[in-house]
């Protein structure tokens, strides 16, 4: 039986878009961030922002559709295995499991888990935020399952990479 929590997944999702708005802002000033000055970049941070909105109000069906563009405002900027790709991803995935797709929930939330290992770490906040969102679908056979697939995102040895 699936357990659903959506006061939690909503608290979570919420303390992730604060956080990673922060990490957005950060990567502007750092090197080859010409990406992050484009029109594109300003239609996803929007958008981003829009369905963080959405989705702090409880309107998960607003928010699927205000969704829409942003996984090709992320292609169009090859921003596809970065931050803003396992946010995007972390929060369709919870607007999914709201509207009770959870099949399209998995997807996204294992492409934010494998996206958020490469990028943060395995022992990062971030991925714990995206863990906890894959207990609420899965409830205690997450742990389980993250075990399954620990290789596939690279294991307990995979670190973030360090910072110059």
């Amino acid at each position: 039986m699936t357990r659903y929590y959506p006061n939690a997944t909503v608290a979570v999702l919420i303390l992730l878009c604060l956080i990673a708005g922060m990490g957005t802002a950060q990567a502007k000033s750092g090197k080859g961030s010409s990406v992050y000055l484009t029109d594109t970049f300003r239609k996803w941070q929007a958008a981003h922002q829009k369905v963080c909105d959405l989705m702090g109000q409880f309107k998960f069906e607003e928010a699927l559709k205000e969704s829409k563009p942003l996984m090709g405002y992320l292609a169009e900027l090859k921003l596809t295995d970065g931050k803003e790709m396992f946010e995007t991803c972390n929060n369709l995935g919870a607007i999914h499991l709201h509207l009770k797709d959870f099949q399209e929930a998995h997807n996204l939330f294992w492409t934010a888990m494998k996206i958020g290992t490469q990028v943060y770490g395995s022992d990062s906040i971030q991925v714990g935020f995206v863990f906890k969102n894959l207990s609420m679908l899965y409830g205690e056979r997450a742990d389980l399952i993250f075990l399954k697939h620990r290789d596939e995102l690279g294991g307990a040895q995979n670190q973030a990479p360090r910072k110059k």
